[in-house]
């Protein structure tokens, strides 16, 4: 039958709603999206299904007391290898080499600890296990030749060398190579060279950790360089843009490891720059430069956390409609329920999504059992098929009374506007698991950062009010100018 189009106008409502839908976003809200996309918290990654499960066991059976715990324990090893550094006492460098014994057993000792996250960094991005006997033998030995490699060094050059530990970085990844093949055995070795494309990606990830080792103390320079100028404000200005660079740098090298990610870049990137920000704060000689300084952290805080809240409370209301039932789910049982329901599962849309994780969990034999299941289910490709289809056709029949032809408009808009919103509503609760997957991993890395600038500005406090009782302290650049008397008032 032959159609044209009619000479009435669909409704009003058709028109407000398009223009509704189709209205620019607002200045704020498009300065919002672009920071989202460039913050590892928002852009990062998703949550495998076999951590959501871990972190629902461990909610679930761990007490607060044990949480806590944990929290003030984690930072001890760090300050037990802090601790020891420093109660070796520092020599005059003008002695020369030979006198300095004190700066020849903290190289080794700093060379022992980087060798041994170098291992263990090594058997999660290759999968190559080291017995712990090795690691140690492995650490020792490579802390020890480089630290006499280093002193031979300086006896026929110059002592001290200038930026001694990024200068000798190459020399240590020489001597460690050379100590792994001997130490970790041919089997080992063959191993790393057969998995190419994780060993590439691992050279990858430690030169991004080289790199943010180098930028942080070049930018301290700079900032001190810049104290009391013109200047000053714009290098403070800089530190959140450095971070945000170096944070998506690391996370392009770690990014096939999604659930090691927040504590691959936040451990490194944000450890340095709250240690750099605690720094720059202590030193800086101006009212300004401080409250500066405070707002340029406190504003990207506050950012993540309008953008959280947005985003979970949309989130948490599409979970419980796809769940269904009348229980009271959060951001965590929701995804959970999804997943153990294989009905439920199978409609979501899984792209993405990983069923196991990078890192070892320990899970109950049920939720082992589930993860085996859920491995051998297939993505749901064809659930596209299911979804209403969505038709802004208005053609009516050419011998239509005018009165008809404006009732079966408004009937057929109306129509298209529910089989619009079913379709939108569809497409919504087949994406809701990997959106929360996605939100629990945003959530993630700012527990892990808010904690993180907590501790190691607690800990920098600390360590100033410790130094200014030691005699190396008149070595250290950054304690220069701070006294006992004055110790107080410059960690306030």
């Amino acid at each position: 039958m032959t159609s044209v189009q009619p000479s009435v106008q669909p409704p009003a409502g058709l028109d407000v709603l398009n223009a509704r839908n189709s209205a620019p976003s607002t200045g704020f809200d498009l300065l919002l999206r672009a920071w989202k996309q460039l913050q590892v918290s928002y852009y990062g990654g998703k949550y495998s299904i076999e951590r959501l499960f871990a972190l629902e066991e461990y909610s679930k059976k761990t007490p607060s007391s044990r949480a806590i715990a944990v929290c003030l324990a984690t930072p001890f090893p760090t300050v037990v290898v802090v601790l020891i550094q420093e109660s070796i006492p520092l020599q005059d460098p003008t002695k020369g080499w030979r006198e300095n014994y004190g700066f020849w057993l903290r190289a080794a000792i700093l060379a022992l600890v980087i060798g041994r996250v170098v291992v263990d960094q090594m058997n999660s991005f290759i999968g190559v296990l080291v017995s712990w006997k090795r690691k140690l033998l492995l650490s020792v030995c490579a802390a020890v030749i480089f630290a006499f490699a280093a002193a031979f060094i300086s006896a026929h050059k110059v002592f001290p060398v200038p930026f001694f530990v990024l200068t000798l970085v190459p020399l240590f990844y020489a001597i460690f190579a050379v100590i792994f093949r001997l130490v970790a055995g041919e089997r080992v070795f063959r191993q790393m060279v057969a998995s190419r494309v994780e060993f590439i990606r691992y050279i990858k990830f430690l030169v991004a950790e080289n790199v943010v080792a180098c930028t942080y103390p070049a930018y301290e320079a700079l900032f001190r360089l810049a104290q009391g100028t013109q200047y000053q404000l714009p290098v403070i200005f800089l530190l959140p843009i450095m971070k945000m660079a170096l944070r998506n740098m690391m996370l392009q090298c770690a990014v096939h490891m999604e659930d090691m990610t927040p504590e691959a870049v936040i451990f490194t990137v944000d450890f340095f720059n709250a240690v750099y920000v605690s720094s720059c704060m202590q030193s800086a000689t101006s009212l300004v430069s401080v409250v500066a300084i405070i707002a340029t952290d406190l504003s990207q805080t506050a950012f993540m956390l309008y953008g959280l809240h947005q985003r979970t409370t949309r989130i948490l209301q599409r979970l419980r409609q796809s769940v269904g039932g009348s229980g009271s789910y959060n951001l965590l049982s929701a995804p959970c329920c999804l997943c153990l329901n294989p009905e439920r599962f199978e409609r979501q849309t899984r792209n993405g999504i990983r069923v196991y994780s990078c890192l070892p969990h320990v899970l109950s034999m049920d939720k082992k059992k589930v993860l085996e299941k859920l491995d051998q289910v297939p993505h749901a490709q064809n659930y596209s098929k299911k979804a209403p289809k969505v038709s802004f056709n208005l053609r009516l029949p050419y011998r239509v009374e005018a009165i008809d032809r404006v009732a079966n408009a408004s009937q057929q808009a109306t129509g298209t506007l529910s089989s619009r919103k079913n379709s939108e509503s569809f497409t919504a609760r087949r994406l809701v698991l990997g959106e929360s997957f996605e939100t629990l991993f945003s959530l993630e890395c700012l527990v892990v950062t808010s904690y993180l600038e907590a501790v190691t500005s607690m800990f920098y406090c600390c360590f100033v009010l410790v130094m200014v009782h030691l005699p190396s302290s008149r070595y250290h650049v950054e304690l220069t100018g701070i006294t006992n008397d004055n110790a107080g008032s410059k960690v306030q």
